[in-house]
């Protein structure tokens, strides 16, 4: 199962990324944003708002197995 996460961009719409493809998640410390780079081209980034631990638990909580 895909690890879609709900989120929010920099001008504060939300988004939804899937981040099976994603390649690393980055903390930026002077804008307090999370960028997210996908496979691809060094430009394939996006940056959120919610934290690298918060996009990291809420993909593992999409792949949970109910009543597992």
């Amino acid at each position: 199962m895909a690890a879609w996460v709900k989120c929010r961009d920099v001008s504060d719409r939300t988004i939804f990324l899937n981040l099976d493809h994603a390649i690393s998640l980055v903390p930026v410390e002077r804008t307090g944003l999370t960028r997210v780079a996908f496979i691809g081209a060094e430009k394939d980034t996006v940056e959120v708002k919610e934290t690298a631990d918060h996009l990291i638990k809420t993909a593992e909580g999409s792949r949970a197995i109910p009543g597992a």
